[in-house]
């Protein structure tokens, strides 16, 4: 198996899958005539890649913020703003990371069906199992799932005028008028800890969230690229040359 291999790995493969005719071409990265089609997989391979990257980043910031940026009684009402923003964009990168994943596996073995459960059955159908298996450890993982619901809940209740967070700029002029200091200091301790608990757990849960996001890529490149590379195999030709270094280097 690829010691090192990634979203864009699998993309490539699943483009290969979709093209098999690709196999057969001169440079079958770049085969002539699927250039804009080779560029729609490569895509979806980057943003995941980009994604998973966005997912760390997104639990250093979040940290820093609630830890030292808005670790004083002056910015409390920052703090609070600032976990909530964080929390909700973590949720939108996970959901945005499924989205993606399942979208490349239904273009990549050409799939008609949209949604996660139908595609899940159309894998079924054709003995994909294990890509099957895959998706479903991770979806059906508890801080996975609720982080997607999450999500969900978070739009639905913006679109239909129900979400608090509407009303954030009047609360935030409330939390901004002039207080004296002890009032600060006052709502500073009785606040703070509850803040503090609620974000390291958020903080504890996403670190969980990423190894699942993780541990699926390493899971769809051992279903994925090692489909491709049975297939490969099997070819009534062999292996075609310009292919033997991948091969080789799966197997290595």
């Amino acid at each position: 198996m690829l010691s090192s291999c990634d979203w864009r790995d699998i993309a490539i493969c699943a483009f290969w899958l979709r093209h098999p005719e690709a196999l057969d071409a001169q440079h079958p990265y770049r085969p002539a005539g699927l250039t804009r089609e080779r560029q729609r997989f490569l895509r979806l391979g980057l943003e995941l890649q980009i994604l998973e990257s966005d997912l760390k980043e997104c639990v250093n910031e979040f940290k820093t913020a609630y830890e030292a940026l808005y670790n004083y009684p002056a910015v409390l009402h920052l703090k609070k703003f600032s976990i909530v923003y964080h929390v909700d964009n973590f949720h939108v990168r996970v959901h945005k990371l499924k989205e993606n994943l399942v979208n490349l596996i239904r273009l990549g073995f050409g799939l008609e069906v949209r949604g996660s459960q139908r595609i899940k059955e159309a894998l079924a159908r054709r003995g994909l199992d294990v890509v099957v298996e895959a998706l479903d450890r991770f979806e059906r993982h508890p801080r996975v799932a609720a982080a997607i619901q999450d999500r969900h809940r978070f739009v639905h209740e913006y679109r239909e005028g129900r979400h608090p967070l509407l009303e954030v700029d009047a609360r935030m002029r409330d939390l901004e008028r002039d207080e004296d200091e002890l009032t600060r200091g006052i709502r500073w301790v009785t606040e703070v800890d509850a803040l503090d608990t609620y974000a390291d757990r958020k903080a504890s849960d996403f670190l969980e969230i990423l190894g699942c996001v993780e541990t699926l890529r390493e899971e769809m490149c051992e279903a994925v690229v090692g489909h491709v590379v049975s297939v490969i195999k099997g070819r009534p030709g062999g292996v075609p040359g310009p292919l033997r270094p991948f091969v080789d280097l799966w197997e290595f």
